[in-house]
């Protein structure tokens, strides 16, 4: 009787909690969105003040109030530029948003014209249809603009409302906004019917969707999760007194729709968005003055023995409580070494702890059975790195070791080495924060 009681009790308990799971994800938030003023007048290069308080408007959710976030960015941004390479100039051509007639610019028209038929995926292909998707584009390789996500706060906002996570796992470090393409939906009938992004890799989770200051009508973003729907109408009109960027971001397994465009032209650069993983790793610095090889004491000496630069890039790494070591680095490629598939060109980053005295080997009558890998291995003492990130190019390269086989098969090897410093980087989740 008791095991049958129980029973249904634990029954009961896990219908309940799948029903509750069951409500929140149906009412998650699945998209958020806000708007940024943007001065009428060009404002100076000069580094946002970060000490100015703005209320930022940002929408999330499928059926969520406006909300007000106090952040720390500036209070409006300068108007955006779009530069490009055009086709029909000889020089590279740019557009400013807002802009007081823009449609009547020959700039504009020169844009227009400069951009291909928006394409969309269907498998691993790209395909053109008009009934489907009616725009015009420019790959990220094509233009450039200064307006950055993470400066005006938007990145920050996609982190709090889409990724609330984000700052208590030790395992992630934040949100990369990677850059897309600059699509144009022109009036009438530019439109993008319903459809879902395939995601670019597995730590990507999102879109963002940056619409400039531009007048327009229709042309809502329409974004869908289930059976909630939320719409982001920017479409603007001559008479409205303040320009805006308008944004939106939504995960990418949501379906979304582009409505049609009535009349002027939506423009709108697109951002993949990306978790990305505080998983540390090794950072180079090539020493930038000449340290002996010729003898051990250097090694013994360090890091007293550093000169300028090196000593104050030592010292900056040591305050970080970052443990920077002196090595030496010998750099050659896989198929030089004997080592892996032999087309591959790979290079390989061999490091020697410490300063590696230099060394001539006469006595060897006949070559290294195993090549110039076995001779490494036995006279130059070394860890190999495939990904170290280095941060300095070589200033200069000192002979390491010299080789000389005189059997019945002469030779004679030498390999350079350079001194550096390498410094761990710890992952996230080991790094001190005060």
């Amino acid at each position: 009787m008791a095991g049958t009681l129980r029973a249904m009790s634990e029954a009961k308990l896990l219908n309940e909690l799948g029903t509750s799971l069951k409500g929140e994800a149906a009412t998650a938030t699945f998209a958020c969105g806000g708007t940024i003023p943007v001065a009428k007048v060009k404002l100076s290069r000069s580094p946002p003040m970060t000490g100015d308080k703005r209320k930022s408007r940002s929408t999330s959710g499928s059926n969520s109030p406006t909300t007000t976030r106090d952040l720390s960015y500036p209070e409006e941004i300068e108007p955006v530029d779009i530069r490009w390479d055009s086709a029909g100039l000889k020089a590279g051509t740019k557009i400013t948003f807002p802009a007081q007639t823009p449609f009547d610019s020959e700039s504009f028209h020169q844009l227009l014209s400069d951009c291909e038929p928006a394409s969309f995926g269907q498998g691993d292909k790209g395909v053109l249809d008009k009934t489907h998707c009616k725009a015009g584009k420019l790959e990220k390789g094509a233009f450039m603009t200064h307006f950055c996500p993470y400066i005006t706060g938007i990145v920050d906002v996609i982190a709090q409302v889409l990724l609330p996570s984000i700052g208590r796992s030790p395992q992630l470090r934040g949100i990369r906004a990677e850059r897309s393409d600059l699509n144009i939906y022109s009036g009438p009938s530019g439109k993008f019917r319903a459809h879902i992004n395939t995601p670019r890799s597995n730590m990507q989770f999102g879109l963002l969707v940056v619409c400039l200051p531009c007048v327009y009508e229709g042309g809502a973003l329409l974004v869908r999760y289930r059976k909630n729907t939320m719409e982001f109408d920017w479409s603007e009109n001559e008479s409205e007194s303040e320009p805006a960027i308008k944004w939106a971001a939504f995960y990418n397994d949501c379906e979304h729709e582009i409505l049609e465009v009535k009349s002027g032209h939506r423009l709108t650069i697109t951002y993949n968005l990306y978790v990305t993983c505080g998983v540390g790793g090794k950072l180079g610095i090539h020493l930038s003055q000449l340290y002996p090889f010729l003898n051990e004491f250097t090694t013994k000496d360090f890091p007293y023995c550093l000169k300028g630069v090196d000593m104050a890039v030592f010292e900056a790494f040591r305050a970080l409580d970052l443990q920077a070591e002196l090595c030496s680095v010998m750099f050659c490629n896989e198929n030089e070494c004997d080592f892996g598939d032999e087309e591959s060109t790979s290079e390989l980053t061999l490091v020697s702890y410490g300063l590696h005295a230099f060394k001539a080997i006469k006595e060897a009558h006949e070559p290294y059975r195993g090549g110039l890998w076995d001779f490494l291995l036995d006279n130059f003492p070394h860890k190999v790195y495939r990904d170290i990130h280095w941060l300095t190019h070589r200033a200069y390269e000192d002979m390491a070791l010299v080789w000389l086989g005189n059997g019945s098969d002469p030779s004679l090897e030498w390999k350079f080495a350079c001194t550096a410093l390498l410094v761990h980087v710890p992952a996230a989740a080991d790094r001190k924060v005060e």
